[in-house]
């Protein structure tokens, strides 16, 4: 089973405040050649704080969506759950996969039972981990 260890970072670049969480525990994954599709999973925020991050009530609610990512996505191998972007009034979600038909219908089931956002996600071929990297910056 993969372990998630998060390290938080809040940064403020060009006046914008984000939220960062990285998983510390996926070195042995990083631009591993099964892992070669990026998939990201986005949902705007509904309540947030002036800096655009959600507030406590949003944040449960938040934790709660992340948990079911990790049981339908991570837990089984699926994906590499790298990190967690909050700002400007949204929450992505960034992993890689090797199998992102499969990840999109896990998805589409999960927006259609999911009430309190709408679930949105892209998938893109990225064998060197260029999205993660730039988040990294």
């Amino acid at each position: 089973l993969m372990k998630c260890e998060w390290s938080a970072h809040v940064r403020e670049k060009d006046g914008v405040v984000n939220s960062l969480r990285l998983n510390e525990g996926i070195e042995a994954y990083i631009c591993h050649p099964k892992y070669s599709f990026f998939v990201g999973v986005s949902v705007s925020l509904r309540q947030v704080d002036e800096s655009g991050l959600p507030c406590d009530e949003e944040k449960s609610i938040l934790d709660e969506l992340e948990s079911l990512i990790v049981e339908q996505l991570v837990d089984n191998m699926l994906c590499v759950f790298t990190s967690v972007m909050t700002a400007e009034g949204s929450r992505d979600y960034i992993m890689y996969t090797y199998a992102p038909q499969q990840c999109e219908k896990i998805l589409g089931v999960l927006n259609e039972t999911w009430s309190h956002h709408d679930i949105q996600f892209v998938f893109q071929e990225d064998p060197d981990w260029d999205v993660f990297k730039i988040l990294l910056d």
